[in-house]
């Protein structure tokens, strides 16, 4: 089972390298290059609900925003877990796990990676399910 997720320690990692120049209006030239698979510091959770002395990651908590601090693309919004623990419920929404998917919605293009997951989790909480 996979480790409990922790906001302010746990981390959201893109699936790929990914973009987010604008494209209306068109990139600028040079076309930015994509940056390598960022993660993502987990930001939000569970105002009452503790794991390891951090507060516990749910399904629709978010990241810090994509910064892009590498490649030159400008930056984006943040990312949100988006799929959590179906059994274990945490403040009313889903526990987030260690690999739970998670989704960047502004990562549009013209190199998108909007899907991404929870790269790290608790080494002594798991959750079911």
């Amino acid at each position: 089972m996979p480790g409990a997720a922790r906001a302010m320690q746990d981390k959201l990692k893109h699936d790929g390298p990914h973009c987010h120049a604008p494209v209306h209006p068109a990139a600028p030239v040079p076309t930015p290059v994509p940056h390598p698979c960022g993660e993502h510091i987990i930001s939000k959770g569970a105002g009452t609900v503790k794991v390891n002395g951090k507060m516990f990651a749910r399904a629709t908590d978010t990241s810090i925003p994509c910064d892009a601090e590498k490649g030159g693309c400008p930056p984006a919004g943040p990312g949100m877990i988006a799929k959590g623990s179906m059994t274990v419920m945490v403040e009313s929404m889903p526990a987030g796990r260690k690999d739970d998917i998670a989704a960047f919605a502004s990562c549009v293009g013209p190199i998108p990676m909007p899907t991404a997951k929870v790269s790290s989790g608790s080494g002594d909480v798991i959750v079911g399910g």
